[in-house]
């Protein structure tokens, strides 16, 4: 069974929490504007709440309709990637190195690629 759009979300978030990912709040307004759309508005509900954004949150907020054009950013990425059960889609990334590092370099990208936000480091 495919990744879901619920849990691959949930998963990035966690894996974006523990790599301390955050966004600026101009690159923040910055995506919004560029991006438009569900995504602007959703940036510029929070763009007044401090300098940094988390990469967690944002990914948290995703609506509905974001999480699946994130997921099928990520079925590449997802290729072998088979799982039901959060649980043991989190163990695999967690015991696999290269996966783990193929998806926050993904995620990256995705930020930077299709929202124009960009992580700091």
């Amino acid at each position: 069974m495919p990744v879901s759009a619920e849990d691959l979300v949930r998963l990035l978030a966690l894996l974006a929490e523990e790599e301390e990912m955050k966004v600026t709040v101009h690159q923040s307004i910055k995506g919004g504007l560029i991006a438009g759309g569900a995504v602007g508005g959703a940036v510029g509900a929070w763009a007044t709440k401090g300098t940094f954004r988390p990469v967690s949150q944002i990914l948290i907020d995703m609506n509905k309709e974001q999480r699946m054009q994130l997921q099928e950013y990520f079925s590449t990425v997802a290729t072998n990637i088979t799982s039901d059960d959060f649980m043991a889609l989190s163990k695999l990334v967690e015991g696999d190195d290269e996966i783990r590092r193929k998806m926050i370099c993904s995620l990256r990208n995705y930020f930077n690629d299709e929202l124009k936000m960009e992580i700091l480091d």
